[in-house]
């Protein structure tokens, strides 16, 4: 089962399903043709359900259609680590391997939908598109059958050669040291960032293929189109050669109330 994380602070590989002690689940939502409904076996805290289910509406109403139909769960959770890259949220295949449960750090939701403060808008929308950009690009769909010719592998497999994380791939990581020059590093990502920060939107975005698509989405989604040349920038503009990532586009910045 997989599990990304995203946000502006981050624990690699965690998932804050409510199997796990990386975070307490204080609210769920099943999605069964394309209703969310709350999940009767999480039970909610007196007098936070009605903030919960307006922070449920904020993010179902800006998922694109094209991407409703893979998301079957939405959790809230409040993160039990106290450590300084503690998640604010995951998106998790789930097993039927076809659909996604998103997770989100319930408190910033709250603030964000709730106290309607932007700054506190701009950290939540980021991860949410951040979460949208990892379930576009690691959906099965993306993924190649044994008859297929494989592009861009992951642990859990091959995608397609044409899957958008395999061009990805090919246009910005092929041939790169996986390590960076300073491959002995204990952070790779944080080396690799500095050894060339124009090439990354974020330190996080360097810390493999899949994450770096999802930051670099998410500035896709909330930032106007940029005209520079640093490979960050290339990185963005890449998105606007797919028409079909345009229109997600363009409903997510409807939804988002963030966009720059």
């Amino acid at each position: 089962m997989l599990a990304l994380c995203g946000g502006l602070t981050w624990a690699q590989g965690s998932s804050v399903s409510s199997s796990d002690s990386a975070g307490t689940v204080v609210a769920a939502y099943t999605i069964s043709q394309g209703v969310a409904q709350p999940d009767p076996g999480v039970s909610v805290a007196a007098g936070k359900r009605r903030s919960y289910d307006l922070v449920e509406i904020y993010v179902w109403k800006a998922l694109p259609p094209d991407v409703k139909p893979l998301v079957s769960r939405l959790e809230l959770f409040v993160s039990t680590s106290t450590a300084a890259d503690a998640t604010d949220g995951t998106a998790t295949e789930n097993d039927d391997g076809a659909t996604w449960t998103l997770a989100l750090d319930a408190k910033e939701g709250e603030s964000a939908v709730i106290g309607r403060k932007l700054t506190d808008r701009q950290v939540f929308d980021e991860v949410i598109a951040h979460e949208i950009g990892h379930v576009i690009s690691l959906n099965e769909s993306q993924r190649a059958s044994d008859s297929q010719p494989a592009g861009y592998t992951d642990q859990d497999g091959p995608f397609t050669l044409s899957a958008y994380l395999s061009r990805f791939y090919a246009r910005f990581w092929r041939g790169q040291d996986a390590q960076g020059t300073s491959g002995d590093s204990a952070d790779p990502a944080s080396a690799r960032y500095d050894e060339n920060p124009d090439a990354f939107v974020t330190e996080y975005a360097a810390t493999d293929p899949s994450e770096d698509f999802a930051e670099s989405f998410a500035y896709f989604v909330l930032d106007p189109a940029p005209t520079g040349t640093t490979v960050k920038d290339r990185k963005i503009q890449f998105f606007y050669h797919f028409p079909d990532l345009v229109k997600d586009r363009g409903y997510l910045r409807s939804g988002l109330s963030s966009s720059r």
